[in-house]
């Protein structure tokens, strides 16, 4: 501890703290160097190997939907209308048919 050692501490005036101060941050850049090395290391790795992009296709609608949607896209990407699709799940849904029971179709 460069700073609250009671015998070597920056705080107490110790001689020879700011060695210690010095060795501390010298060991602090090496944890960095480590980390910022491995990382890169691992990210060319997954980059060289195309684990960090998804298709273009699969980039247009959503890192979601390539995730968690459907297995198999079917057809040309200009074939999905994701707005008209979305808005006539809305209208689908239980809630939606609810409203329109109620009599609240929201007028």
């Amino acid at each position: 501890m460069a700073f609250f050692a009671k015998d070597k501490g920056i705080i107490y005036g110790a001689a020879g703290a700011g060695k210690l101060l010095g060795a501390q941050c010298i060991g602090c850049l090496a944890i960095i160097a480590w980390v910022c090395f491995t990382c890169g290391v691992f990210f060319y790795i997954s980059m060289s190997n195309g684990y960090l992009r998804l298709s273009e296709g699969d980039e247009i609608l959503g890192g979601d939907l390539h995730y968690f949607g459907p297995k198999t896209f079917y057809g040309s990407l200009h074939q999905y209308d994701l707005e008209t699709n979305i808005q006539k799940k809305i209208d689908d849904s239980p809630m939606s048919r609810k409203k329109e029971g109620n009599g609240q179709n929201g007028v």
